[in-house]
């Protein structure tokens, strides 16, 4: 007893163990999930080489890089800022974002994943650049071994020099645009940090355009007095006259003379918004600038220039002066009144202009890319916040920018005019230029954060809301903003709502806005892929050749929770009958297939079961409608598959049970029971070993019947239940037949195996023609040839029938079952009959003449006998029919059928 309660407390014990262990399990998972569901991150290990890196100690040599950020972050004691790229190829746009470093990388291989990228030549480099495609990222292109390499985000090679999708047009090449690359040595004695436009308000740690040199504070060049004496002036001093520039045109150069040097302004438009005015000595010398601007002219601070250029805004407001010496560019940023400030701009982009712009008029610039932390535009700051739950917009996320001031000591709530509503290089319009703002809230539907849909702007104590994809319109009536968000984020992004239950074409809404409108096209594929089962695949309708689109949701399907890519089309499959949920639904993308099984009304996303289509929708609908496929070849126990249980399944749940009590047929009876001796209605989903098309009805058992020795089709099925229905074979195929019919089963099954397996019942005792060909479908001739007999007292009658390859032997109601080889083809019995008629010996002859024998030897039993031994086999008979010692059983009864069937 004592053993007893040890073991018992010992399974108990084990059993808490396990119960504890599957639980943290489960709740780990879960976390983790939840976890990887909220950063979507893409990681590439730098391996970095800093041995020769004066700043060996300060960084580490193996770096992680998520290159899907989009806003500043430090990693490996570098700080990297990403900045956005916009390029164009000839008709072609390339957008995207740079990743750019505060101290260049010494790339000696990158890992990503199982891939590695492996580097020859290790030399620094400002960053590396990803390249978009329709906000996602697309390819990375990174330099090194003195080429641009491109490669897929998870690493794969793609292509060397021209861009991936250039296919060998070498116009289409990184080299076109100002993607980061391999650093030169003057860049390093001066490294370019990634940051905004230094101006002379900031207390930035790092600005983006700093002092060339670090060791030489900042200089402030305040205006000279005015004089044309040159003699004043320094040296081969060249005076850059702006006011005399903004007398000029674009495209009409104008020459102007100051002392002996003749001057050509030439006027271009810069990026569209700027403009670029070129300066050149008509006969080149080097000079030392002086820019004259409102009546006044400053000396830079700079010598033996070779070329003058001045990038300049709006209302002829000059923004950076740019000189070139022998070697390199010398920069210059406009402070104001004619005051300028050194500053390193290798490279003049339309970030830089629109910075030195803002400062100067005093503008901001909303830039919806940054969608967290805050950015620096001209004098002012932006902060950037998630709107989390207080906006009204169902499925849409917003981001509020505010505008703050910088002061002396604080940093103060602002408003101001805005110079530009944008995102990366993409610029808005349709916004009202003269508001003064103070804040902007940009509205996304929260799967494609690269759209901005609505733009709500707080111009003093209003709001204003604009409502467009890069062209906005305001819009006055509150009450119509969701619905125009809705339109326009269907439009704009191929959102739609899927109706699973639909089977017609319907709107983006899922068919309930109530209008006739086709976003979404349905075809319809009949018995696909079983018999029973009807596809219906769902795509844009606004799209060619299955383009993309988006799911919002699913009408009255809002707990489904499902992973938010790019689909092609929706497939559906209903089991016909039950037309009010699919059972199963896939979504399929260009790389990607995602399948839901409908589980007690709720969809779950699984795989295909064993990979399979058709015996997933076979589970299916097992189990939530108890379909089961019968197949009538088994005679054991199967799954509701129609396979057989081993080696696949583990349970088998249609029982078969064998009646074999007939000497002529052979009865299963197919029944489902869930549990065992019990037995459970069903419904017929198909049906294998017999062609019959059954329409939906509830079954309780089946039988089949089978001809002895002929198993491989029935001749007749019945299913029963609330209504029996009875099908039986006939030379066209299975009919159905009154049930009642079966009370004569015997007479029913014979005809059948004639019309199915063209099987004769051969009446021996028969001295004329038999059957009806009108009502049996065959007719028997029996020609009598007593004549052609050498023994007296014997009959000879020929019984000519249909060619078939097997017979059987009736005498009245005895059956025997002769077992000839079907390989002959039998047309012809010779049928041997003694005095009191009874037959004793058969000939059956096939086409080609020959014959086999049949002795009768009592008890409906007959045996093969050699033609050598027939006459003495006769001569017995005929001794025992005159001793009288024929046993009266074996007599022929009685013939009071004139044909075998009974229609």
């Amino acid at each position: 007893m004592n053993k007893f309660w040890l073991a018992f407390f010992i399974i108990l014990l084990l059993a808490v163990i396990l119960t504890v262990g599957l639980t943290v399990t489960f709740l780990y998972k879960g976390k983790k999930d939840d976890k990887d569901a909220k950063h979507h991150e893409i990681i590439w290990t730098f391996h970095l080489d800093n041995e020769e890196s004066n700043l060996k100690g300060t960084l580490e040599d193996i770096i992680n890089v998520d290159i899907l950020k989009t806003m500043d972050y430090e990693v490996g004691g570098n700080k990297a800022t990403p900045r956005s790229l916009h390029g164009e190829l000839g008709d072609l746009t390339v957008t995207g974002w740079m990743h750019v470093f505060k101290y260049p990388l010494r790339v000696t291989k990158v890992v990503v994943g199982k891939a590695e990228i492996k580097v020859g030549k290790v030399v620094p480099i400002s960053g590396f650049a990803v390249i978009d495609k329709e906000g996602n990222a697309d390819f990375v292109t990174l330099w090194h071994d003195d080429a641009f390499h491109h490669y897929s985000t998870s690493g794969e090679h793609l292509a060397t020099g021209a861009f991936p999708f250039a296919k060998g047009d070498e116009s289409k090449h990184p080299d076109m645009l100002d993607l980061p690359k391999e650093v030169s040595d003057a860049d390093l004695a001066h490294p370019k940090l990634p940051e905004d436009v230094p101006l002379p308000h900031e207390d930035e740690e790092v600005p983006k355009v700093v002092p060339e040199d670090k060791d030489v504070p900042i200089e402030h060049f305040h205006p000279e007095e005015v004089t044309t004496d040159k003699t004043a002036l320094k040296a081969g001093a060249l005076v850059v006259d702006l006011d005399l520039a903004s007398q000029s045109q674009v495209g009409a150069p104008l020459t102007y003379k100051d002392g002996e040097d003749e001057i050509t302004i030439t006027r271009a438009t810069f990026n569209v918004n700027f403009e670029k005015w070129t300066f050149t000595l008509t006969n080149p010398r080097p000079v030392v600038p002086y820019i004259k601007y409102e009546g006044t002219m400053v000396d830079v601070g700079c010598s033996d220039i070779m070329e003058v250029a001045v990038f300049v805004g709006k209302y002829n407001l000059p923004l950076l002066a740019n000189f070139k010496e022998r070697v390199k560019f010398r920069s210059f940023a406009h402070n104001g009144n004619n005051e300028w400030q050194s500053v390193r701009a290798t490279v003049v982009d339309v970030e830089t202009l629109d910075g030195i712009y803002c400062f100067l008029k005093e503008m901001v610039i909303f830039d919806f890319s940054k969608q967290s932390g805050k950015y620096t535009v001209g004098g002012f700051e932006v902060h950037v916040s998630e709107m989390v739950g207080s906006e009204p917009f169902e499925r849409f996320k917003s981001f509020k920018h505010t505008i703050h001031k910088r002061t002396a000591t604080t940093l103060e709530p602002a408003s101001a005019k805005v110079h530009k509503y944008k995102f990366f290089k993409v610029n808005f319009n349709g916004l009202n230029p003269d508001d003064e703002v103070t804040s902007a809230t940009a509205f996304f539907w929260d799967g494609d954060l690269t759209k901005a849909l609505m733009l709500r702007l707080l111009v003093g104590d209003t709001f204003k809301n604009y409502v467009g994809y890069k062209d906005f319109k305001l819009e006055p009536k509150a009450s119509a903003l969701q619905g125009r968000l809705e339109r326009l984020n269907y439009q704009v992004n191929r959102a739609l709502t899927i109706n699973l239950a639909k089977t017609a074409p319907y709107d983006f809404k899922g068919g309930l806005l109530g209008t006739r409108e086709e976003h979404v096209a349905i075809k319809v594929e009949d018995d696909t892929p079983l018999k029973k089962f009807k596809k219906f695949v769902h795509t844009h309708a606004g799209s060619r050749n299955m383009e993309h689109f988006k799911i919002l949701g699913f009408v009255g399907e809002e707990y489904l929770k499902f992973e938010q890519k790019d689909v092609s089309l929706v497939e559906t499959y209903f089991l016909k009958g039950h037309m009010e949920k699919p059972l199963l639904f896939s979504l399929k993308g260009h790389f990607h297939t995602h399948h839901y099984f409908l589980e007690d009304g709720k969809f779950v996303k699984k795989e295909l079961i064993f990979g399979d289509l058709a015996y997933t929708l076979k589970h299916l609908a097992y189990h939530t409608f108890t379909y089961l496929t019968l197949n009538l070849k088994k005679f054991s126990s199967y799954h509701f598959s129609g396979e057989s249980v081993f080696p696949k399944h583990r349970h088998s749940h249609v029982v078969v049970r064998r009646n074999d009590e007939s000497e002529e047929f052979v009865r299963t009876t197919h029944t489902l029971e869930k549990v065992h001796g019990e037995l459970t209605d069903f419904f017929v989903l198909a049906l294998e070993g017999a062609d019959i098309d059954l329409k939906d009805q509830v079954v309780t058992s089946v039988d089949a019947y089978f001809v002895k020795g002929h198993f491989d089709e029935p001749i007749a099925v019945n299913f029963k239940g609330a209504a029996q229905r009875l099908y039986v074979a006939t030379t066209k195929g299975y009919e159905q037949k009154e049930s009642i019919l079966l009370s004569n089963s015997k007479k029913l099954l014979r005809r059948a195996a004639f019309d199915k397996l063209k099987l004769v019942y051969l009446q021996l005792h028969r001295m004329s023609n038999y059957y009806d060909e009108h009502l049996d479908g065959l007719e028997v001739t029996v020609e009598k040839r007593t004549d052609d007999l050498e023994i007296d007292g014997f009959n000879k009658f020929v019984h000519t029938f249909p060619e078939t390859t097997d017979v059987r032997f009736l005498i009245a109601e005895s059956y025997f079952d002769p077992k000839v080889d079907p390989m002959y083809n039998l047309n012809k019995a010779v049928v041997i009959t003694g005095r009191k008629d009874f037959p004793v010996l058969v000939s059956l002859i096939d086409i080609e003449g020959n014959s086999f024998y049949f002795k009768y030897v009592g008890d409906n039993e007959w045996t093969k006998v050699k033609p050598m031994e027939m006459n003495r086999f006769l001569l017995e008979i005929n001794q025992k029919l005159a001793e009288e010692e024929v046993p009266a059983e074996s007599r022929p009864p009685k013939m009071l059928m004139t044909g075998l069937y009974p229609y």
